[in-house]
């Protein structure tokens, strides 16, 4: 993508730019009419030879009103001003992103999409980069006159036919079209609404003209014509002076009018005209006339609310259009952009708390418990906070003395969470580490849900509960991106140890959720072997909450961050051990470094020995700082005495188990293994956790973090072909046991929905045995290595294709090909012959 970047950039400058060809033209403000509306919207409409000129003309008069440029301001600067974040395939937030988007150009490319919606059509042109940094400087909206929609085609000016293709070629990058070829947008149903407020009031000026003051006359008994002359001229000049001099019986009198309020005429009719305009383009009027208070508060908030959802979609529109369109775009015209498809536009939906609220809170989660970030607290209400004091509760002894009553059921749960508790008594978190801080307060939710539903019998242990699995997943996940670098969330190198390290942690999580809940399922029964009412179980609860999602969860938050280094070490290390053979051990030397560690400060072996499939760190929880340095040093002999660990006794950048079977979270009762199985491999396919891989324009290849480790270099390869040569939406798809899940049928590829298996084709009887056994939707036949010429293969596929196939797919050396089960049929072989070219 870099090469072809630097191609574009420099093929492409200031002076040929398409839009170039638009000759300048001075905007008419002629008169409209409803007829001028009627008659514009015809042109507009055309099937063939569609001109929009007259249309803009309509648009541009009446968006001069007012009221309307009001309404419409409302919309685009509530989306020009909503906060926005760009995050990356987990959900992590990358500030320096998004720092290429708090610039000018961005916040026009924001107007002129919503002003889409009022326009219509639009092409955005994406041309201006800084000689300098290569950003972009600007975005240029293609005045929609000069766009054959229909075609793709920026034209010199109205009528012409001829011009430069803005949706194909090499011009594709630097233009997005936003909305469909014969979308008018909003203002085509606004604008009879805003002309005829537009003739209310000249009707208005033209009646305060005639009648604003009363008809008045002089009566007179002189018959002289030099007198009737002073008497007009009087008369005339008594609007400016309003005094006359009049003589005997003469005087003046004013026409006294009688009847309906004219004002109220032409005042009313702008009123429902605006009101008529703002249910156009807000959907409602009662939030945009600061002076109606009529109505109740109920009435009010629908109102409100339905200004709400208008914006709610707008976002949405907005999010789809950037992640879309815009991104692919971004990373295509310059290389500042390299990599800028990996992330994701998500609007920031968060909510910022007022000083006074926000210390409310604060005081509240302090007494609750909870820790609260001191230097947060300080930024945001510039108190300086020194800390937080807290308030210890006395224990209250037995009143009655009694003795307690053993709880009646202890069972392998119970031994288990014994286990559980001993194993992380000496695994203590290592503050070094830049582990964020969990959110408790997501897991709280969670576990008062559960805690409801185990106490009212809804669920049991064994019943996995989804949302807490991922919940558990998302946070080790993101742990072990920190760990990895930004390498971690792309699959263009060690994709199958991202992958197992992925599904390993998914696994743990997996088994983490079933001990948690085994163990508040235990915590139903008091000590008194009595069944606990809800609020002691609820407290209960929580308190395992705390132990189970703060502690426990942090240490392992920490052990994944460490394990994902060793994994991307591990890869260079393999990558360069034809410069640097050996791998040494160390550790920091100091007296916080275990026995068994320290004696294998130093120790040099090859880099494909088995001695680091035991001892390549991490070899311990939380503390353990051991790494390793390639060298060309000679190895030595011997291993000294030690052991990892348990549950280290492995080699994470080959295994890519950050943690093995060995931790006590994947001790489960024999009685209940079975059950647990078939939940978790379930949970594969209601969950399979896609991840994007490819995209650009409607291609796109994702795949489930549950695919096929063993193959998935090989399958993103194929995808990425299918992806981009078909622009189809391309998935690897979760691949679960079948020993568990009899019924499952496995299927690798999922191309526009339909499901693919991936065969390597050398012969006619390779074909003939994938269709008479295929279980799938279609199939995917790989000729790289097959010398057949294209009658042999489409005869062969037509002669055993099954009803239910539409279509195979076909890929050969970097290129894919669809063919329908009409062509195979009717032995269309063209572009497969093309395929089958070298």
């Amino acid at each position: 993508m870099g090469s072809q970047n630097s191609r574009i950039g420099k093929s492409h400058n200031r002076l040929n730019r398409p839009s170039n060809i638009i000759l300048p033209k001075s905007q008419s403000l002629s008169v409209q009419s409803i007829k001028s509306w009627k008659d514009a919207v015809e042109l507009a409409s055309l099937a063939e030879n569609a001109n929009r000129a007259p249309l803009m003309e309509v648009y541009r008069s009446i968006t001069r009103d007012l009221h309307l440029k009001s309404d419409i301001q409302t919309r685009v600067l509530k989306i020009m001003g909503s906060k926005f974040k760009i995050v990356d395939a987990a959900g992590k937030e990358n500030p320096e992103i998004q720092k290429l988007f708090k610039s000018k150009w961005f916040n026009r490319f924001l107007y002129h999409a919503m002003m889409a919606k009022f326009h219509g059509t639009t092409v955005i042109e994406l041309w201006d980069l800084d000689p300098e940094t290569m950003a972009l400087k600007a975005t240029n909206l293609i005045p929609r006159e000069n766009c054959l929609f229909e075609d793709g085609i920026i034209v010199k000016e109205v009528g012409d036919e001829q011009g430069y293709l803005y949706k194909e070629g090499i011009y594709e990058p630097y233009y997005i079209q936003i909305g469909s070829n014969n979308d008018l947008g909003l203002l085509e149903d606004v604008a009879p609404d805003a002309l005829a407020k537009k003739f209310a009031k000249a009707a208005w000026t033209e009646f305060c003209e005639k009648y604003g003051i009363p008809p008045r006359w002089v009566t007179t008994d002189s018959y002289s014509d030099t007198r009737h002359r002073e008497l007009a001229e009087m008369m005339a000049s008594m609007v400016n002076n309003h005094w006359a001099v009049l003589q005997g019986n003469e005087k003046i009198e004013v026409m006294q009018t009688n009847g309906a309020n004219a004002k109220a005429v032409f005042d009313d009719l702008i009123k429902r005209m605006n009101s008529e305009m703002s249910k156009g383009i807000l959907g409602q009027d009662g939030t945009t006339n600061s002076n109606d208070k009529s109505g109740t508060y109920g009435s009010l908030k629908v109102m409100q609310d339905v200004a709400d959802d208008r914006h709610d979609a707008d976002k949405t529109d907005i999010a789809y259009l950037i992640n879309d369109e815009l991104l692919w775009r971004m990373e295509m015209i310059s290389p500042l952009y390299k990599g800028i498809t990996n992330y994701s536009f998500e609007w920031d939906e968060s909510k910022e708390l007022s000083p006074e609220d926000l210390v409310e809170t604060v005081v509240k989660l302090s007494s609750a418990g909870y820790d609260v970030d001191i230097e947060y607290i300080t930024q945001q209400t510039g108190i300086p906070v020194t800390g937080i004091r807290q308030m210890i509760a006395e224990a209250t002894p037995n009143e009655k003395g009694e003795k307690k009553k053993p709880n009646s059921k202890q069972s392998l749960n119970a031994m288990v969470s014994n286990e559980i508790i001993s194993y992380y008594q000496e695994r203590k978190p290592d503050d070094s580490l830049n582990i964020e801080a969990v959110d408790l307060g997501s897991y709280t939710r969670l576990i008062e849900k559960i805690a409801k539903d185990l106490h009212q019998g809804k669920m049991k242990p064994e019943d996995l509960n989804t949302d807490l699995v991922k919940n558990i997943y998302k946070d080790l996940n993101e742990a072990a991106g920190q760990g990895y670098g930004k390498d971690y969330y792309n699959y263009d190198s060690n994709a199958e140890r991202k992958l197992e390290l992925r599904q390993n942690l998914y696994r743990f999580s997996g088994a983490k959720t079933y001990q948690e809940t085994a163990k508040l399922n235990f915590l139903l029964q008091g000590e008194d072997g009595e069944p606990r009412s809800f609020e002691d179980f609820k407290k209960e609860a929580l308190k395992l909450n705390d132990e189970y999602n703060r502690n426990y969860l942090r240490t392992e938050a920490q052990t994944a961050q460490r394990a994902s280094a060793q994994v991307e070490k591990w890869a260079k290390y393999e990558d360069q051990k034809e410069l640097y053979p050996n791998l040494q051990y160390k550790t920091v030397k100091d007296e916080k470094v275990r026995e068994d560690h320290e004696n294998q400060h130093d120790v040099i072996k090859p880099v494909d020995d088995d001695y680091w499939n035991r001892w390549y760190p991490p070899n311990g929880w939380g503390p353990c700082r051991c790494y390793v340095v390639q060298t060309t040093k000679p190895a030595t002999k011997g291993t000294p005495k030690g052991s990892p660990a348990m549950g280290f006794n492995n080699n994470v950048g080959k295994t890519g188990k950050t943690f093995d079977t060995e931790h006590p979270y994947f001790v489960f009762p024999p009685d209940k293994v079975k059950k647990i199985r078939e939940g978790f491999e379930s949970l594969k396919l209601s969950e399979p956790n896609y991840e994007q891989v490819y995209k650009k324009g409607k291609a796109k290849l994702e795949t489930s973090i549950w695919a096929d480790p063993k193959n998935i270099v090989q399958h993103i390869s194929t995808g990425k072909i299918l992806a981009k040569d078909l622009k189809a939406k391309v998935q690897l798809r979760p691949q679960v046991d079948t020993s568990i899940l009899k019924k499952e049928k496995n299927a690798t590829f999922s191309i526009n929905e339909k499901t693919a298996n991936l065969k390597q084709v050398k012969t006619a009887k390779d074909i003939q045995s994938e269709l008479k056994s295929i279980k799938t939707d279609t199939a995917i036949f790989n000729l790289d290595n097959s010398k057949m010429k294209a009658l042999e293969v489409v005869t062969e596929v037509g002669q055993n294709i099954a009803k239910k196939i539409s279509s195979v797919f076909f890929t050969r050396k970097e290129k894919a090909l669809e063919l329908t089960r009409e062509q195979i049929l009717k032995k269309e072989t063209g572009q497969l012959e093309n395929l089958l070219k070298d």
